[in-house]
């Protein structure tokens, strides 16, 4: 439950993205130490940075130099295969850059069923 004194629209927005997002990465924490481990079985002994905010084009993006993943807050409306599913693809950049038939191979060696969630996804954003 979120509560608060102040009901100005623009307040109770701010306060509800807040609390969303807050509730997406605890989500994200949880999940993340399956791709985390993935990335040491590939000889990448990394712990990325995970930035979730708004995005209006992507689900996510990484910056492999950077150690850096950024996710899309929208993805709080989705299920947790399909962030799950977001993470690995961002994470899989950090062993193939590109999407080769190598980084296909990654997903679906993690997620044989990688294409259900990418379906669900690929619906919503241009």
């Amino acid at each position: 439950k979120i509560y608060t004194v102040n009901l100005e629209e623009d307040y109770v927005k701010k306060v509800f993205y807040n609390s969303a997002k807050d509730y997406l990465i605890d989500i994200i924490n949880k999940l993340r130490n399956r791709w985390d481990l993935m990335l040491i079985e590939n000889n990448i002994n990394i712990k990325p940075e995970i930035v979730v905010k708004k995005l209006k084009s992507r689900w996510g993006f990484c910056i492999p130099s950077k150690n850096k993943v950024t996710i899309n807050s929208y993805l709080i409306h989705y299920s947790k295969e399909c962030i799950d599913y977001i993470l690995l693809h961002e994470y899989a950049h950090f062993i193939q850059a590109n999407h080769s038939k190598k980084f296909y191979g990654i997903l679906f060696k993690y997620m044989p069923n990688y294409k259900e969630y990418e379906n669900v996804l690929k619906s919503e954003i241009k």
